[in-house]
């Protein structure tokens, strides 16, 4: 993207990046203006693109934003606070990705988030405290339905 691409966007309310094989939004990206104005996102769809880590410092500019979606990306573990303060983001959708290892409050910049889907995911277990301080609903399927329990501690 170009430094200006979406300064003109300040009034967006959707926006969907979806299958354009980004591969890293950095901080400098944000800094520069990308997503700066887009004071009134509420959607923002990053899936099947090669992203392998949230993009904690990039959504921090998105005040607005409510859903977010990283589905078919290529995360692998969700460190502590892995997305920052995103104080109102209440819908996240994580699946199709290769995330096996989730931190201890990994959700903790999210006190409004109700929604997780971790479908399709490599997990076999997710340590006490993963989702400390929020109220969740969880999705969790696996392509392979028989001999898959996945243990979750809160």
């Amino acid at each position: 993207l170009k430094k200006d691409a979406l300064r003109q966007l300040n009034i967006v309310s959707n926006l969907d990046l979806s299958g354009n094989m980004i591969n890293n939004i950095a901080n400098s990206l944000m800094l520069s203006g990308h997503f700066g104005n887009l004071n009134t996102l509420g959607t923002l769809k990053l899936c099947g693109n090669n992203i392998t880590e949230p993009p904690k410092a990039a959504l921090g500019a998105l005040r607005a934003l409510q859903h977010l979606h990283l589905c078919q990306n290529q995360l692998t573990q969700l460190k502590k606070d892995a997305f920052g303060q995103l104080n109102i983001v209440s819908n996240l959708d994580l699946s199709g990705n290769k995330i096996n290892n989730i931190s201890y409050s990994a959700f903790e910049g999210l006190p409004q988030l109700v929604n997780i889907d971790l479908s399709f995911n490599n997990l076999s277990w997710v340590p006490p405290g993963a989702f400390l301080g929020i109220l969740f609903n969880i999705q969790y399927k696996t392509p392979n339905f028989h001999n898959q329990y996945v243990f979750f501690h809160s």
